[in-house]
């Protein structure tokens, strides 16, 4: 998480883009399924200003410019087996979640509202509560 906030932004001539916090998750993808899985689409959803994603080396990384926002990548695979990748802050917690078994035209554009509609969210929220999980550092969340 960066800070990005001076004393007085119209002193500078920034009051414009003053951006008190940015959220960043980043992806590491492997692929062990023996399968080749490529990213085929990238979707952004913004109530917290913006969602971005950047490819890195590594894989991908979903700038996002605060809390309600998300970000979805469809892989599919050599065979035209697909799967939707969503992630996100909600409430200042990170989410994630796979969308398999899709219909042939589903598109991470048009699944990603669903995130935010008919209890979806509210699904996400309610088991987000029983996970766990410890980082590199040892930092539980």
């Amino acid at each position: 998480m960066s800070l990005c906030v001076t004393p007085e932004p119209r002193e500078y001539g920034i009051a414009h883009w003053l951006r008190v916090r940015d959220q960043l998750i980043s992806l590491s993808i492997v692929d062990s399924t023996g399968d080749e899985f490529n990213v085929v689409e990238e979707s952004g959803w913004h109530y917290g200003n913006r969602a971005q994603w950047k490819k890195s080396r590594a894989g991908y990384i979903l700038y996002m410019g605060g809390s309600g926002t998300s970000g979805m990548l469809q892989f599919e695979s050599s065979t035209g087996e697909t799967f939707l990748l969503a992630m996100g802050i909600h409430s200042y917690k990170r989410w994630c979640n796979l969308v398999v078994d899709l219909e042939d035209d589903a598109t991470a554009k048009d699944f990603h509202p669903r995130c935010y509609t008919g209890g979806g969210a509210q699904q996400l929220w309610d088991q987000s509560l029983k996970c766990k999980a410890t980082i590199s550092d040892g930092t539980g969340y």
